[in-house]
């Protein structure tokens, strides 16, 4: 029984599987978790899984496959530990719950009535914060400067240091460039760590992480 997909990861916590839709490769991938479970006793559980399908898939064929497998179907990509497993070509759309918790910290902002200097510490210690995680694995796409409103201060005068009289703000898309390079500096000295392994053999299997080129359609991340 062949089952044309590959297993991203199998480990004792949570699994990505990949594969063409069809039935007998959802029944080769049953038999590749039945033996999985025979093999090591832990069992998967079916009530927490999902399963996701692109949008040209057959409707019959969705139903098929979820009588097979007996999961649920998501409608959308589900997320992990906050992040977006997919994303598409409408990049601001993945991102779309890091702007609803902005937005939610500032709503509670103007009902506390803080005052100016209160203000400044709950920017710098909790709305710069929420977007970190996120920014050390994706760039996020810029928001438009259409927004209407009056803008007292430019945002780049406010991130000037103190002593220059500035604010000393985080400029966040210089933040977000920094963390990201962070992390390509450790694709270049951690060569043996999984996910170095999955980028070389991705998109430069025969060169380096500095001289790599995108290619087609690359993952965003």
């Amino acid at each position: 029984m062949e089952f044309k997909g590959k297993i991203s990861s199998l480990q004792r916590d949570d699994s990505i599987f990949f594969g063409k839709v069809s039935l007998e490769g959802v029944e080769a991938m049953k038999f590749v978790i039945k033996e999985y479970e025979d093999s090591l006793g832990q069992l998967v559980n079916f009530d927490k899984s999902l399963i996701y399908f692109s949008n040209n898939t057959n409707r019959g064929v969705k139903s098929k496959v979820w009588e097979i497998l007996g999961v649920r179907i998501a409608n959308n990509p589900d997320k992990y530990l906050g992040l977006p497993t997919m994303v598409g070509r409408r990049k601001k759309n993945a991102f779309v719950q890091l702007k609803e918790n902005f937005m939610r910290k500032i709503e509670s902002w103007r009902i506390w009535n803080l005052s100016t200097d209160r203000k400044e510490v709950f920017i710098e210690s909790v709305l710069q914060a929420i977007p970190i995680y996120t920014m050390q694995c994706f760039l996020l796409p810029r928001n438009s400067k259409t927004n209407k409103g009056i803008h007292w201060n430019n945002w780049l005068d406010m991130c000037i240091l103190k002593m220059q009289e500035g604010m000393e703000f985080r400029d966040l898309a210089k933040f977000n460039l920094a963390l990201l390079a962070k992390l390509g500096w450790k694709l270049t000295v951690n060569l043996n760590s999984l996910l170095a392994k999955v980028m070389r053999a991705t998109y430069y299997p025969y060169g380096d992480f500095m001289n790599a080129n995108l290619g087609a359609y690359p993952s965003y991340t």
